[in-house]
């Protein structure tokens, strides 16, 4: 699930602005969640000399794949 990232803000040490004398921050994000490996459903490779036609839906990105011997 999709969970935004809000910075923190972290003073810099020794550092004012000089326009209104206050200290100085810098805005600090935590590292993004990645996956290592990203799991994937197993599938045959070589499948074409099988495939009788192919459909690619462009509304729905979808493919429907037609196989010689199905029904």
């Amino acid at each position: 699930m999709y969970k935004p990232q809000f910075p923190i803000y972290q003073q810099i040490k020794f550092t004012l602005d000089s326009s209104t004398n206050t200290a100085r921050y810098k805005l600090v994000y935590q590292p993004a969640k990645v996956m290592d490996k990203i799991p994937l459903m197993p599938m045959k490779q070589n499948f074409l000399e099988s495939m009788a036609l192919s459909c690619y839906d462009s509304n729905t990105h979808e493919v429907v794949i037609v196989f010689k011997d199905d029904q």
